[in-house]
């Protein structure tokens, strides 16, 4: 279940609550920063984790994370991303992306694809969001983190 506004441990979802609690936090943030999550998991992925913050301070960290054939993944960069050249983790700290590095990398994310910047001059737009892979391109990360 999705913590209450209370609750601020994180929690990490199984695979079979992973749409419903999709669902929750599209509802409780701005939709936009988790449209390039899938809707569903594929099926035949391994290396399951779904990661749901929710702190008291407002600044949490939402990622999935999960292992499948190089070709999804692929595709799924090409499909999402602005840009298909990846940045490197360590082309991130340049364009202010240091809040979920540090989580991602040591999980393996080596390759990054930044959907939306945060930009804190704009009320409402503390939200970064992205796809990361590692450098096999088997393993996918969607991220949403609003710092």
């Amino acid at each position: 279940m999705y913590p209450d506004m209370f609750n601020t441990d994180p929690t990490t979802p199984s695979k079979s609550a992973y749409e419903r609690n999709l669902d929750r936090i599209t509802l409780d943030y701005t939709p936009e920063y988790f449209k390039h999550f899938p809707k569903k998991l594929p099926e035949d992925i391994s290396d399951y984790y779904f990661f749901l913050e929710n702190s008291f301070d407002g600044y949490d960290i939402f990622y999935l994370r999960f292992t499948k054939d190089k070709e999804y993944v692929d595709s799924e960069i090409m499909r999402k991303c602005p840009s298909t050249e990846l940045l490197k983790e360590e082309q991130l700290p340049s364009v202010g992306h240091t809040e979920y590095i540090s989580r991602l990398s040591s999980e393996g994310a080596k390759e990054y694809c930044i959907i939306h910047k945060s930009n804190h001059d704009i009320p409402n737009n503390s939200f970064s969001s992205g796809i990361a892979t590692n450098s096999d391109h088997n393993t996918i990360y969607y991220f949403s983190t609003n710092y």
